[in-house]
C-alpha cells in the first residue's frame, strides 16, 4: 500500500520486456538439466534468497514467515506476534496494523529495531507506526509454542506472550545447495541479487546490469 514507486518500478519493467525483444518463458523450472540441454551461450542466475530459520525451539513448527500473512490475512487472528523487528518485520507489522482490531507485537533481539532501513525509511515509518504496534528491543525470543511465545527481557526475566499467529524475519539466506547445482550446469555463469548476498534492489538492478555488461 504504501511502497507506490516500487510498484511503479515493477510495472515499468513488465511494459520494457513487452516492448523488447527478450523472450520471457513463464512457469518453467530450470534446473542443471533444462540448462545443459537449452545450451546457452551464457547464464544468469537470479533465483533469490530464502529466509533464515533461526533456531529458536518451536519456531520452525509453531511459527511463519512473515511474508505468508501477506497472502493470509484471514487467517493470522487478531493477536499476533512477529519475531524480528528488522525492516522485513517491522514494514509487515504496520501492514497488518491496517485491519481494526488487531494487536501486533515486535520482538526484536538488538539495541534498536530498522537498523537494515535508510535513515529516511526509519523516520518514515517511525512518524507513521500505528499504536496497535509495539516493538520490544534488547529481549530474546526463547520458545514458541501453540498460541504464543516466550522472550527474555532486558532484566532477565521471562515473558510470556499470547498470540493467535507468530510470524519471524531474522534475514535471508542464499540457496546455496540449488545455486550449487544450477553453476555446475554452464562454465559462464553469473550469479548476481539475492542469491549472491542479501541486499536492496538497488544492489540487484546493479548486479544484472553489470552482468548483462559482462556477458562475452
Amino acid at each position: 500500500r504504501s511502497k507506490t514507486d516500487l510498484r511503479r518500478l515493477r510495472d515499468s519493467l513488465i511494459a520494457r520486456i513487452g516492448r523488447s525483444d527478450v523472450e520471457l518463458c513463464t512457469g518453467v523450472s530450470v534446473g542443471r538439466k533444462y540448462i545443459e540441454s537449452y545450451a546457452p551461450d551464457a547464464v544468469i542466475l537470479a533465483i533469490g534468497a530464502a529466509p533464515t530459520l533461526s533456531p529458536i525451539p518451536g519456531l520452525a513448527v509453531f511459527a511463519r514467515h512473515a511474508l505468508w500473512a501477506y497472502a493470509n490475512p484471514d487467517a493470522l487472528g487478531r493477536r499476533i506476534l512477529i519475531i524480528g523487528g528488522g525492516l522485513t518485520g517491522v514494514e509487515c507489522a504496520m501492514h497488518l496494523a491496517c485491519t481494526d482490531g488487531r494487536e501486533i507485537t515486535v520482538l526484536e533481539a538488538g539495541r534498536d529495531w530498522g537498523r537494515d532501513a535508510y535513515p529516511s525509511q526509519r523516520a518514515a515509518i517511525e512518524r507513521a507506526l500505528p499504536d496497535n504496534v509495539r516493538i520490544r528491543t534488547g529481549v530474546r525470543c526463547t520458545e514458541v509454542r501453540p498460541g504464543g511465545a516466550a522472550y527474555r527481557a532486558r532484566n532477565g526475566r521471562r515473558v510470556e506472550l499470547e498470540a493467535d499467529t507468530v510470524l519471524y524475519a531474522v534475514g535471508m539466506q542464499p540457496r546455496r545447495a540449488e545455486l550449487a547445482e544450477l553453476l555446475r550446469a554452464h562454465p559462464n555463469t553469473s550469479v548476481i541479487g539475492d542469491c549472491r548476498s542479501p541486499g536492496r534492489l538497488l544492489q540487484a538492478l546493479r548486479d544484472g546490469l553489470f552482468a548483462a555488461y559482462d556477458i562475452r
